[in-house]
């Protein structure tokens, strides 16, 4: 199956570790459903176009997995096999012949969060409790951070986690600047802090402490290493349901960065959004032009005769 190899050209070719995990979740999948369904064990080189075609058939009708979901693991395969065609372990590729779903843009408007919800969110983690233990203030103050980080910065969840202390340029009262070094792909990227930022930041790094072993990660868990991606996800996703926000996630928060300063207006917009959020396609950017379903309810219901 190559599973390691195939890991270490991934990282040959510059994929993110995420990109790694995802990859290899998606093939492990693929091995465990052909295993099940057909009797035999998984070799690469006997499968065809048919039982890939199966298997994505598979994923939408008995999963019911949305198209977007398919077709990235769909994209994995693709990349397995032509690292298995270029390494000379197989001699043909059947993912040739599975094409990737063809979706709509009105069904992929990212879920991002409407200035209400964002403001109750940022309440609930401000808030401090009269009987707050220094421990609680502790995971309050690291979590609002990694918040704000997303919500007025735009990196993604694994940007975030590693981040280290001399990523945060701070030194100049009115041009701070967090640096992505490590951002999907392999792309490097400064990013203006704002202010809401900045002070969510100081106030983390009052309180950040000493982290095990010198890490020099931003962000930390309890037990003073850095904070992995999954420790990101589950620290911040009470406070969605705390402030009562339904079907959102921390990734919520970097779709919200963008439609924000998407809705400021201007032509240059959509550029600013393209660099700030470390786009290589434009077309990339422009899924957030989609209107939400809210905003296209709003829409017809303005020309409805009752009110």
């Amino acid at each position: 199956m190559f599973i390691n190899e195939f890991k270490d050209w991934l990282l040959e070719d510059g994929r993110s570790k995420e990109t790694l995990r995802s990859y290899e979740a998606t093939l492990k999948d693929l091995i465990s459903w052909y295993e099940e369904t057909v009797g035999d064990e998984f070799d690469p080189r006997e499968i065809s176009s048919k039982d890939l075609q199966d298997y994505r058939s598979f994923l939408e009708t008995v999963r019911k997995q949305k198209p977007t979901t398919v077709n990235k693991k769909v994209a994995a395969l693709k990349t397995y096999w032509t690292f298995l065609v270029e390494t000379d372990r197989v001699q043909t590729d059947p993912t040739r012949k599975v094409k990737m779903k063809s979706i709509s843009t009105l069904h992929v408007a990212p879920r991002w969060l409407t200035r209400r919800e964002q403001a109750r969110l940022i309440d609930v983690m401000e808030m401090e409790k009269k009987d707050e233990t220094p421990s609680h203030k502790w995971k309050r103050l690291r979590d609002l951070a990694m918040a704000q980080m997303m919500l007025q910065a735009g990196l993604r969840i694994a940007e975030v986690a590693a981040l280290n202390l001399d990523d945060l340029d701070m030194k100049h009262p009115r041009d701070k600047t967090v640096i992505v070094r490590q951002g999907k792909g392999g792309k490097f990227r400064p990013i203006p802090m704002n202010k809401d930022l900045a002070n969510a930041l100081n106030s983390w790094l009052e309180v950040r402490g000493e982290s095990k072993d010198g890490d020099e990660a931003v962000f930390l868990s309890e037990r003073k290493t850095r904070i992995t991606d999954r420790g990101i996800r589950k620290a911040l996703d009470k406070y969605f349901r705390m402030a009562d926000i339904d079907n959102a996630s921390p990734h919520c928060l970097r779709h919200t960065f963008a439609k924000n300063v998407l809705d400021l207006g201007g032509e240059k917009q959509l550029t600013y959004v393209k660099f700030l959020l470390g786009h290589e396609n434009i077309n990339t950017t422009q899924r957030y032009l989609t209107p939400s379903e809210k905003e296209l309810r709003r829409a017809t219901e303005s020309i409805s005769s009752e009110r």
